[in-house]
């Protein structure tokens, strides 16, 4: 050996690695939790975290599965983005929601855990299997709903078992005169929309949200280019008729 001379012992890699989840939220201790891969259920993270405070919202919480795969050298947003869509035969309207779909599935993969059912040993949803990277979050019980839009004071409004949506528009102080037509309700849970209609008996639940879209603003320009685009379908109508008639004679 000489100096400078440098010694270089090799290894067999191993698959140790510190396997955790983080818990958020309405549990009794907030943190990470270490788990064994591919052998600690949901349950048993709950359990050692000591279970849910009372303000928990079980409907609401939910677990939130980070997209793994993008860690690859050979993947990336921009690529899964792309061979996702090349080999859709999908119209350009539903492109659009396919898009917007596909974000969201990017940036947040959630996993269908029901949390109410966690007390159940047998059940599916207190043996489903964490992985290195979730994240549980427990929201805190809102009993609330959100009025926005085209209402006079939009903002949030104490829920009231058994109300119709009406309820919470009136307490918003009614529908402003720019309002459009449609009223949505969109649900806390699922983020689904419904539209609502005066016989509509769809329940409210806390953490809901209600939306008053704006009608949008028509200036001449807008209505005289309807007419014209109009014109000239009948127009071309008018035309094949008379063609038609020509050669009939």
């Amino acid at each position: 050996l000489e100096a400078g001379d440098r010694i270089r012992i090799l290894a067999k890699t191993t698959d140790k690695k510190a396997y955790s989840v983080e818990v958020r939220g309405e549990v009794n201790k907030e943190g990470i939790i270490y788990i064994t891969k591919d052998n600690t259920t949901v349950a048993e993270v709950i359990e050692k975290v000591g279970g849910f405070k009372p303000t928990a919202d079980l409907n609401r919480a939910e677990l939130i599965r980070s997209i793994t795969f993008l860690n690859s050298p050979n993947s990336n947003r921009e690529t899964e983005m792309m061979l996702m869509q090349r080999m859709a035969n999908i119209d350009i309207e539903d492109s659009l929601t396919f898009l917007t779909d596909n974000r969201l599935r990017l940036s947040r993969g959630s996993s269908v855990v029901d949390f109410t059912k966690i007390d159940d040993p047998n059940s599916p949803d207190a043996n489903f299997i964490v992985k290195d990277g979730d994240v549980i979050y427990v929201p805190e019980q809102q009993k609330l709903v959100y009025v926005f839009g085209q209402v006079l004071t939009p903002g949030y409004i104490e829920f009231k078992e058994g109300e119709g949506y009406q309820y919470y528009i009136n307490q918003a102080g009614g529908i402003s005169k720019f309002a459009r037509g449609e009223i949505y309700l969109i649900k806390g849970k699922t983020r689904s929309w419904i539209e609502l209609e005066e016989d509509t008996k769809e329940v409210l639940e806390e953490g809901d949200f209600i939306w008053v879209p704006k009608e949008p603003y028509r200036n001449f320009d807008y209505y005289l280019t309807r007419v014209g685009n109009f014109a000239q379908i009948i127009g071309s109508i008018a035309t094949v008729i008379v063609l038609i008639v020509q050669l009939g004679k």
